[in-house]
């Protein structure tokens, strides 16, 4: 089977909550930041991706989809990824994702989110 998925992660997502999740974390990262340089699927503050469980089963064979379904819930328990509902038709249940910036550590090892909440409460002070 040809597998065309970025098996690269974060080691410190990695280390937070789980290699598995650090994975796919990685790539819904990379569609969410596809889906912003072509200015598409931009809702409620975000950039969103979406895709059934099924599908992720096509896109990550060695994974069941009990296996992606824990996945994503634990992504979405430590606040990693944020799920929605954006689909045309009410009828499709097709969920969408989106990283969390607050929680998002980058390449870099950056933390943004919480600096600039540091800085806020200095400033406030």
């Amino acid at each position: 089977m040809n597998c065309k998925i970025k098996m690269q992660f974060d080691p410190q997502v990695a280390k937070d909550v789980g290699v598995e999740e650090a994975i796919m974390l990685s790539n819904i990262e990379g569609w969410c930041e596809e889906n912003k340089a072509n200015e598409k699927h931009f809702y409620d503050g975000h950039y969103w991706t979406s895709s059934s469980v099924e599908a992720f089963s096509r896109l990550f064979p060695f994974w069941t989809q009990k296996q992606i379904m824990r996945i994503l819930n634990n992504l979405e328990d430590k606040k990693y990824l944020l799920s929605g509902h954006y689909n045309e038709s009410k009828h499709d249940r097709t969920k969408w994702y989106c990283c969390l910036s607050q929680r998002k550590w980058g390449w870099a090892g950056k933390i943004v989110w919480p600096l600039a909440f540091f800085f806020k409460l200095l400033i406030n002070k």
